[in-house]
């Protein structure tokens, strides 16, 4: 989807799987963005909660990831959802 508000083309990915993907994602049809995008993922086992002994067990993170030649390519843990963030040039 596009945020209309940033001009961010928004990317969500999950990974169901119990072992680590690396997708490369093509962003077709867009003309021009940041050599950067933000990726912000939510990976943790999948009986994990937060508590008040581990307030951060269950947190987001946000990472900086490449996007070169209109490809992101990224590392999705095992059990984990990522929303990445692009900026679209004009």
């Amino acid at each position: 989807s596009i945020d209309s508000a940033s001009d961010d083309l928004i990317v969500k990915l999950v990974n169901t799987a119990d072992h680590p993907r690396r997708p490369v994602i093509v962003l077709a049809g867009v003309r021009k963005t940041a050599g950067e995008a933000r990726c912000i993922s939510l990976t943790a086992g999948l009986d994990a909660v937060n508590s008040l002994d581990a307030p951060k067990a269950v947190a987001p993170v946000e990472i900086s990831i490449p996007c070169k030649d209109k490809k992101l390519a990224t590392n999705l843990a095992a059990h984990s959802f990522c929303v990445i963030r692009v900026k679209l040039l004009h």
